[in-house]
């Protein structure tokens, strides 16, 4: 499994569909995640971002969804198919206002250590 495949079975194994921010379904139905899928050299640390995007006048959904996705990822990181390192970025979640009362939004920042050649 290559570096893309193996960050898009993680991003996918919360529950809900997730799909590369460049390429979201018109059809995508609320809950998902989008994530970035950048690439470097062997060894090298790149900062990511995901979302993840619910349609509720609460967060207690959302929130549950990225708990679970700290809780993964854990202190120390989380390994992806022993490819990449995956790790929390600082500040790992942030709320992000939409305009519309009903979208929720959290931006998550984490970074990802390439272990391939």
């Amino acid at each position: 499994m290559d570096e893309i495949r193996a960050l898009t079975s993680f991003w996918n194994s919360f529950g809900m569909p997730a799909y590369d921010s460049s390429s979201v379904p018109d059809s995508a139905a609320f809950p998902y995640i989008t994530f970035d899928v950048e690439r470097d050299f062997f060894g090298q640390e790149v900062m990511l971002t995901a979302s993840v995007w619910y349609k509720s006048t609460s967060w207690e959904g959302i929130e549950q969804t990225v708990e679970a996705i700290s809780q993964k990822i854990g202190r120390g990181g989380v390994w992806l198919e022993s490819k990449i390192w995956l790790k929390k970025g600082t500040p790992f979640a942030q709320r992000i206002p939409d305009d519309n009362d009903t979208i929720r939004r959290y931006m998550l920042n984490v970074t990802a250590e390439y272990m391939t050649a």
